[in-house]
């Protein structure tokens, strides 16, 4: 009986564990989430500010920059290219996923393939406007 009780507390510590850490992880996912968002903003904003510079304005990328952004705030590579959140947000990912639920894990790899695909648009358009 008495190993039964332990038992049970031990499950009942492991289940609360459980539950603990996914709450964390989902935490620490949507701060990535906001910081790509907020990057993938500054990127467009720097887009739109280059075409608007060389007189080429598209409306179309200006309103796709909702949540505002500064193109000062804009990262350079030293290739040239603008950084992006992508990078860094698919290594928390793959480090996190390790540990996770298959269920966390597909939202994960949705979330972060979505924030790919923005920015390589984002990157396509930038090394348009660079090259004309």
């Amino acid at each position: 009986m008495f190993t039964r009780a332990r038992d049970a507390a031990r499950l009942a510590r492991d289940a609360q564990a459980e539950h603990d850490f996914t709450k964390a992880l989902i935490a620490e996912l949507k701060r990535d989430n906001e910081r790509a968002e907020h990057e993938k903003n500054v990127a467009l904003a720097a887009l739109a500010a280059l075409k608007n510079a060389r007189g080429g304005g598209d409306d179309s990328v200006t309103s796709m920059s909702a949540g505002g952004g500064d193109a000062r705030g804009a990262r350079r590579g030293e290739d040239g290219d603008y950084d992006d959140a992508s990078d860094s947000l698919c290594a928390r990912r793959d480090e996190a996923l390790d540990t996770r639920t298959s269920s966390n894990e597909a939202h994960v790899r949705a979330l972060c393939d979505a924030h790919e695909k923005e920015m390589d648009g984002i990157r396509a358009q930038l090394a348009a406007v660079v090259k004309s």
